[in-house]
């Protein structure tokens, strides 16, 4: 990861404190998401309530790990070959990234400042460029 220690703490921090309302929060974001691009809708044909808890829980599991590679790489690739299958693509991942730190702003008001919101983009560049590569994703 090249990820400074700050932002690491950062990302950790600001994570916290939205942590213990996942579910309302990470509904709020695929609203976001498909606000932003209404034709994502399309990949996903299960049950969206599911879809929003996995996304936010990986997502949990690599803040957490973010400053351990091996964990991280691990989750990447699995993470990155369902994509790939799912048909996601690179723009998705923009949108996707979009989505969140707009839910993050919302979520976090005052306390996402410019530099919570650098550390939010920073880590989640390096996932989603990580993931692509993993899944050959174009």
């Amino acid at each position: 990861m090249s990820l400074t220690d700050e932002q690491i703490e950062l990302v950790r921090g600001s994570f916290a404190m939205i942590r213990d309302q996942i579910e309302p929060r990470s509904v709020g974001l695929y609203r976001k998401l498909f606000r932003f691009d209404p034709s994502l809708r399309k990949l996903f044909t299960g049950d969206i309530g599911d879809q929003t808890m996995h996304y936010m829980t990986a997502l949990g599991v690599i803040v957490d790990n973010l400053d351990n590679d091996d964990v991280l790489m691990d989750r990447y690739t699995t993470l990155a070959e369902q994509h790939a299958m799912t048909g996601i693509g690179r723009a998705d991942f923009e949108t996707m990234g979009a989505a969140l730190i707009e839910t993050l702003r919302e979520n976090l008001g005052e306390a996402f400042t410019e530099e919570v919101e650098e550390a939010w983009n920073a880590a989640y560049q390096e996932l989603a460029e990580e993931m692509m590569e993993l899944g050959n994703i174009r």
